[in-house]
């Protein structure tokens, strides 16, 4: 009996001790996954705004594949054109760029008063996009290789770029296309 007198509960502060280092176990854990929770969270909005910013862009492509010479609209620098002059969305009404970098599409202003809207009913997260079309150049040229003769075949270039927004309207993906056609 004299040996159960001299423990003096040397097994209740060894069990505190497990417990303790179980619960800092448990909390670790559980920061863990509240931060990949977080992540994977982040990640399916980036990829959703990616997704909004591609189908955006490829109904954007799909309008201008659909043109023909006779109804085309003209380029020009007034927010109510389908298509822009180079850089004018960002311009003060001459085709003149504001600033200097030329990186139009981050500014929101531009793309609440100017974009061309596109909503995609089939997605189950309701995802829209905006796109901007812009004309670069007209080249002359022909399908005989060499040969520049003829004027009436013309290739025109154009920059097509799309917004896309997460469902939390916090994610972004802009995607810039060049597109060219024969007229």
């Amino acid at each position: 009996m004299s040996s159960i007198n001299k423990q003096q509960g040397s097994v209740l502060i060894i069990s505190l001790l497990l417990l303790i280092v179980t619960t800092l176990l448990g909390l670790s854990s559980m920061n863990n996954t509240i931060m990949e929770e977080k992540m994977a969270g982040n990640l399916r909005q980036q990829n959703l705004a990616l997704q909004s910013s591609e189908s955006t862009l490829r109904e954007a492509e799909a309008w201008l594949a659909g043109l023909n010479k006779n109804t085309r609209p003209d380029a020009d620098d007034s927010s109510g054109s389908l298509i822009w002059i180079k850089d004018a969305p960002e311009g003060n009404g001459s085709g003149v760029p504001t600033s200097p970098t030329g990186m139009w599409w981050t500014n929101d202003a531009v793309w609440t008063s100017q974009g061309t809207s596109y909503n995609n009913p089939a997605s189950a997260a309701e995802l829209s996009g905006q796109y901007l079309i812009e004309e670069l150049d007209a080249v002359p040229d022909t399908m005989n290789v060499g040969q520049q003769t003829d004027t009436q075949s013309v290739r025109e270039y154009f920059q097509v770029t799309a917004l896309g927004r997460g469902i939390d309207g916090r994610s972004r993906a802009y995607l810039r296309s060049s597109f060219a056609r024969r007229f």
